[in-house]
């Protein structure tokens, strides 16, 4: 009906004036480009290292974990505080990619490096390995 489409057009009319707000502020735009570049940085930024792996046991985070958890120790340089206890993490090696939860903190271990458990460090090298470069970021 005729009343059904002139609400349909005011209501349009009015999200457009909302987002035309935004898009002719450039103070508002300017906050609006940062926010998208730091998502965008945050999801693809990825560290580099070397993934070993370890027998899992109480955590520096003060957890018990198995060797069939998706589990890491990350490294001491990036071990920053018990504030990264639990944080999630996705690993890519050469035979595949995992998510793993940051646990522990290596202490041998370089900066970009992760000790992961062995049912994660399986999910992305054969065991026999031992030490294999990798890929890994925030998830």
């Amino acid at each position: 009906t005729s009343k059904d489409q002139r609400d349909q057009y005011f209501t349009q009319r009015q999200h457009n004036q909302r987002i035309n707000i935004y898009f002719s502020n450039p103070r508002k735009m300017n906050k609006i480009i940062a926010l998208f570049a730091l998502i965008a940085i945050a999801q693809v930024f990825a560290f580099g290292g070397q993934a070993t792996y370890f027998t899992p046991g109480l955590g520096s985070c003060g957890w018990n974990s198995g060797s069939n958890d998706m589990i890491a120790a990350l490294n001491a340089a990036q071990y920053t505080s018990k504030g990264v206890c639990g944080k999630m993490i996705n690993v890519k090696g050469p035979k595949g990619s995992v998510t793993v939860k940051v646990v522990d903190k290596c202490p041998g271990c370089k900066s970009g490096d992760l000790d992961l458990s062995p049912a994660a460090f399986r999910k992305i090298a054969d065991m026999s390995a031992g030490r294999v470069p990798i890929t890994w970021n925030w998830a």
